[in-house]
């Protein structure tokens, strides 16, 4: 929890690595609860042999994905579980896809942009996972869709209703290259449905 709060406040920071290791963060925080919950279930898993991760096996930015995995699951032997949610085209800034691919891990990669989320699921190196084009929410969210706002860059885009206002304004600007595209309803569900 205490992690999570500092992710938290780091996500309504407009300094852009702060509020990008936030999101990635609450990321890996969520996929590391799941794992633990459901580590009964991946021990009987077979898993395959470990591989050797390469360099190009990390995506993430500022290599976050191997900090995550040198400080929490380097002695790890069983495969987990993760959910990533903004998980874009599933390999470009993931903060999962070393997990999968070197790992054997397995998880839920969720992409509430249609575009990315087509890409998603054109990534072959991402099959093992569960793709699913929408946005996690909260229950009983009218409608069941949240006020998505796009700009020309993906890692931007966000909900409309959720987004801090600072935030907001220093990445979906015109000024900063990333002018707003549209906003859209994209369909969302509480993560306990997914």
């Amino acid at each position: 929890l205490y992690l999570y709060g500092l992710a938290r406040r780091g996500m309504n920071s407009t300094n852009p690595k702060a509020a990008f290791l936030a999101g990635a963060t609450v990321g890996l925080i969520v996929g590391a609860l799941v794992s633990i919950s459901n580590s009964a279930a991946a021990s009987l898993r077979q898993p395959r042999a470990r591989r050797t991760i390469r360099p190009g096996h990390y995506k993430s930015g500022d290599n976050f994905d191997r900090y995550i995995h040198e400080h929490f699951f380097a002695n790890r032997s069983a495969p987990g579980f993760f959910v990533e949610m903004g998980a874009l085209d599933g390999t470009k800034g993931s903060n999962t896809f070393m997990f999968e691919a070197a790992l054997d891990w397995r998880g839920m990669l969720l992409e509430a942009n249609p575009s990315s989320c087509a890409k998603l699921f054109e990534n072959k190196h991402r099959s093992r996972s569960t793709r699913l084009c929408t946005a996690a929410c909260a229950e009983g969210t009218p409608g069941g869709a949240l006020r998505f706002e796009f700009t020309t860059d993906p890692f931007t885009s966000a909900a409309v209703d959720v987004m801090d206002p600072a935030w907001r304004k220093h990445w979906h600007s015109a000024a900063n290259n990333r002018p707003v595209t549209g906003i859209e309803l994209v369909p969302c569900a509480p993560l306990a449905r997914l």
